[in-house]
């Protein structure tokens, strides 16, 4: 059975199980975009007349099957999945989306890396921060951690009629009150007390996401989380992108070379990190007295060029240039002098 047969196979079987129940259910097969290069082929289950459904990934069962799972036992999940959903289906009605003041309380962002989300980022609104991208979701509905959301599509946005800019400010800002940040250190995370130093672990490094740890890297901007954590770090500050979920933040320091920065997420992100997690490879910096934030290797550029003005040598020419009164008056005079001997 090649895969073009299983998914056909997996749509009959699925109508025959659930039309009893579920007259008039909708099944199909569809292509789903997302993010992070988790794009499939999907059957998609919904109750009769919604346009809300769930999506059973079709790729990834072949892939199971492949690799030695018997047909009838996804099957069974399948048709277990749909039934959950069609039991519990969200109330969410398409129509919900139609004005912009019914979806503003709903809002959230999402931080994805911009050069593997090129292509569909070219086709939804977003804001770019260096090199990552901040998106922009409605919420449908949430239960035991699980998020249904529709990702706001520049269609919908110019539906709404709002700008870029307005549904930027305002999803950051609902987000940050429905999904609060966590600003906690390691210690505290991971062993639930703060104080309880890990070996080899820098007492400063500090975890920066939401509450549930759930896609919480855009926790980092927050209206007034920079500023906080610069008063964690008491001054200036690196951005480590530990995943789609939280971000590290390590004090600058004399030690710390950001380039041994860069290699150490770029390590961790090709070993333990998932794809589908996993937001850049950079490091970012932010400047406490500026209030800037950036790549970890511009500001290092910047610093080298103010440190380069600084000692700039000066010639005495140059200096006596940067005062040019002076220098005409200190010419003119011997000439001055001259002229009138001759005359005498």
């Amino acid at each position: 059975m090649d895969f073009m047969e299983f998914r056909n196979k997996l749509e009959q079987d699925l109508r025959e199980a659930l039309s009893e129940s579920y007259p008039g259910v909708d099944i199909r097969q569809m292509h789903i975009e997302k993010l992070q290069g988790q794009s499939y082929q999907a059957v998609t289950v919904s109750a009769e007349g919604s346009r809300v459904g769930i999506n059973i990934n079709t790729d990834m069962m072949f892939q199971m099957i492949e690799n030695g799972t018997g047909y009838e036992e996804l099957l069974e999940e399948a048709i277990e999945t749909a039934h959950d959903h069609l039991r519990n289906e969200p109330t969410f009605s398409v129509t919900d989306l139609a004005s912009y003041e019914s979806v503003k309380g709903k809002l959230f962002v999402d931080l994805v890396g911009t050069r593997n989300n090129e292509e569909m980022l070219g086709r939804i609104p977003h804001t770019d921060i260096e090199d990552m991208s901040m998106i922009y979701r409605v919420l449908i509905s949430e239960e035991d951690g699980d998020i249904t959301s529709t990702l706001i599509t520049q269609a919908l946005m110019d539906n709404w009629g709002v700008t870029k800019d307005q549904l930027h400010t305002e999803a950051l800002e609902n987000f940050a009150v429905i999904r609060p940040a966590m600003i906690r250190s390691l210690s505290e995370v991971l062993f639930g007390t703060a104080g309880s130093p890990i070996p080899d672990e820098p007492a400063s490094l500090t975890i920066i996401s939401t509450q549930n740890m759930q896609n919480g890297a855009a926790a980092v901007f927050y209206p007034g989380t920079l500023e906080a954590c610069a008063e964690i770090a008491g001054g200036n500050f690196y951005i480590l992108p530990s995943s789609i979920h939280e971000q590290l933040m390590v004090p600058e320091t004399p030690n710390i070379d950001h380039t041994e920065l860069c290699s150490m997420v770029v390590s961790i992100n090709s070993s333990t990190v998932s794809e589908p997690d996993r937001l850049t490879d950079s490091v970012y910096h932010y400047d406490a007295a500026e209030h800037v934030y950036e790549l970890a290797e511009k500001y290092a550029e910047r610093m080298e060029q103010r440190e380069a003005n600084r000692e700039k040598p000066t010639s005495v020419l140059e200096e006596l240039k940067s005062h040019r009164t002076g220098t005409e008056m200190y010419f003119k005079a011997p000439k001055v002098s001259a002229e009138h001997d001759a005359v005498l």
